[in-house]
């Protein structure tokens, strides 16, 4: 192969081979402590997800027998994330069994679709730049990726990372120089973005409305683009319901996962998208005032609609979560929280990144407004969906993985079309330059040390202790504190478990923390007489443990009439018991009043 040949292959597959080296570095940094930084709860229940659908292979069936609270427990996950780990483990398990099949999967996947990622990532830089960007830019995008990137590691199972691969796929179809063949794939990629899970719809609202936007006020390509990406979008929204969330959910009115309320919300907006443009041939549609206008009638008479027949779903996807459940736990959660709270929890690095995201989307808009101005406005659209992505995680930092990838494929650009004086003397200063401060004033703001009973009910999850002892007494219903759930869960027994840290099990947690907290002994005996068991961590602990008077007792080892030890003499500090309501005064403590 000649010189010529070699640098044409170069420019056409190093971007990608580089995103691929500097991503897999970011990806391996994580691992190196064994600590992975996105792994959490979450990864942990839906393997127990998977583990079920494994045992009793009813596709369509997502009722979790291990919760109990007493209601059954109905989970809202897709099945399309659990479909790649049952596929693997179907296939591998002959060989080596399910666990190791499974030990496999969850090793393998992840990274298959980080390839995937890098793909579509290294694809939407192109379409901004306006042919391919030089490799080394692909590999400095990489670096204010970390926190996407993190959810591809090993063991990161849950949808997040799905959902960065469509988000990326729907920022791709909205770009591609092809507009029939975009508007199909961003289409399709938002309505399993929608099966898979809801964190999405701002950024598939902001991409569709800036198409849109585009379609009315220049017409031509965006118009068949947004008709594409409207009728695909409405065509795919009950195929894709039906195979991973079944008939039953498709008739049903669940407003936090798909249902009918999401496929009719679907195909109406992707009827307003397909069919509203073709009036625009009229003559008194002809100015981009009135082709807004005919979009924003028949999008109001859609959601009308929607109103009209899903009128509780008004009330958000967390409706189903009571007052006990939201202030003892929801509110609680970092990650419902604001970027206010990193000061508090002394992740001031966190808070460095995010401005180095909007240090990134400054230098990002003139380039992006410049091309805008001479016809292309893809950077302009992506730069929309990165700016909101990035407002919604200093609102939720929940969200930072998003803007950590939207935001960093505008790299490329900033670079290409900045002198290296300016990279040299503005941009990379200012890029530094909240890391740096992070760093100094990380000092000032140490995390909080001060807990008390519910932070312990959230947070101690008994690790690296013995929970044999549930092997050796007969199956039945555990009253847990939230952080024991999943662990329990984890046993794989036949004892069922009251609460799990989900917004579904909000009845549960509720009883729980009830049932713990409770200075009154009617409301405490309510929360307990469904169950058989009561299980905690006991742990020496310094935190004010008052305000949870059983929690209290139990953890520092006192007598409850009616609640009874199981294995005392056992060395573990997980702490099992028998739960006997037929007993005098029956969990009563001090200075209650027993009738």
């Amino acid at each position: 192969m000649d010189m010529g040949l070699r640098s044409l292959a170069w420019t056409r597959h190093g971007p990608l081979l580089a995103f691929l080296a500097a991503g897999l570095a970011v990806i391996g940094f994580d691992l190196v402590d064994g600590s992975r930084f996105m792994v959490d709860v979450d990864d942990r229940m839906r393997a127990l997800q998977i583990h079920d659908l494994l045992a009793d292979g009813d596709w369509f069936d997502r009722t979790l027998p291990f919760i109990d609270m007493p209601e059954a427990y109905v989970s809202p996950w897709s099945r399309l994330v659990d479909l790649p780990y049952v596929l693997a483990v179907r296939a591998l398990s002959p060989i080596g069994g399910i666990d190791a099949a499974m030990a496999l999967a969850v090793g393998i996947w992840p990274l298959l679709l980080f390839i995937l990622f890098a793909v579509l990532a290294v694809r939407v830089m192109r379409s901004i730049v306006g042919g391919a960007p030089r490799a080394l830019h692909a590999a400095i995008a990489v670096l204010p990726m970390v926190f996407a990137l993190w959810d591809f590691v090993p063991g990161r199972i849950d949808h997040h990372n799905v959902q960065l691969v469509l988000m990326l796929a729907m920022l791709a179809g909205l770009v591609d120089f092809r507009p029939g063949r975009g508007g199909t794939v961003a289409g399709i990629a938002a309505t399993l973005s929608i099966e898979v899970g809801l964190e999405c719809l701002p950024y598939i609202a902001v991409g569709f409305g800036s198409l849109a936007l585009l379609a009315a006020m220049r017409g031509n390509e965006a118009v068949f683009r947004l008709r594409a990406c409207g009728l695909a979008f409405a065509l795919s929204a009950v195929p894709v319901a039906l195979a991973f969330s079944g008939p039953a959910a498709v008739l049903a009115a669940a407003c936090d996962a798909m249902s009918g309320f999401w496929v009719a919300a679907i195909l109406l907006g992707g009827a307003v998208a397909a069919i509203v443009p073709v009036s625009w041939r009229l003559p008194v549609l002809a100015s981009s005032a009135a082709r807004l206008a005919s979009l924003a009638i028949a999008g109001a008479l859609a959601a009308g609609v929607l109103v009209c027949a899903f009128p509780a779903c008004l009330d958000g996807p967390y409706a189903m979560v009571d007052a006990v459940s939201r202030s003892l736990w929801l509110d609680r959660l970092d990650q419902e929280s604001g970027a206010a709270v990193l000061f508090e929890n002394g992740a001031i690095g966190i808070l460095g990144m995010l401005l180095v995201f909007l240090v990134v989307l400054g230098f990002a808009l003139p380039p992006a407004l410049r091309r805008f101005r001479t016809g292309a406005p893809a950077a302009m659209l992506v730069w929309s969906v990165a700016a909101v992505s990035l407002v919604q995680a200093f609102l939720m930092l929940r969200a930072i993985p998003f803007p950590s990838a939207f935001v960093s494929v505008l790299l490329p650009m900033v670079l290409r079309d900045a002198s290296a004086a300016t990279v040299r003397r503005r941009l990379l200063p200012a890029m530094l330059s909240p890391l740096l401060l992070a760093a100094l004033a990380a000092p000032l703001f140490p995390a909080s040390g001060r807990v008390d009973a519910v932070d312990l009910m959230i947070g101690d999850e008994c690790a690296g202790e013995d929970f044999s002892v549930l092997g050796r007494v007969a199956p039945g219903r555990v009253l847990n504190p939230l952080a024991l759930g999943i662990p329990i869960a984890n046993e794989r027994g036949d004892h069922t478990v009251a609460a799990v840290p989900f917004h579904r099990a909000a009845p549960g947690i509720r009883r729980s923390f009830v049932a713990f907290t409770a200075a009154r002994l009617d409301e405490r005996r309510e929360a307990l007489e469904a169950f058989a068991y009561v299980a905690v961590c006991r742990r020496e602990t310094s935190g004010e443990l008052s305000g949870a008077p059983l929690f209290e007792a139990l953890r520092q080892g006192r007598r409850v009439a009616g609640i009874i030890e199981i294995d005392p003499g056992n060395s573990s500090r997980f702490r099992l018991y028998r739960l006997d309501a037929s007993v005098p005064g029956a969990f009563a403590l001090p200075g209650d009043a027993v009738r």
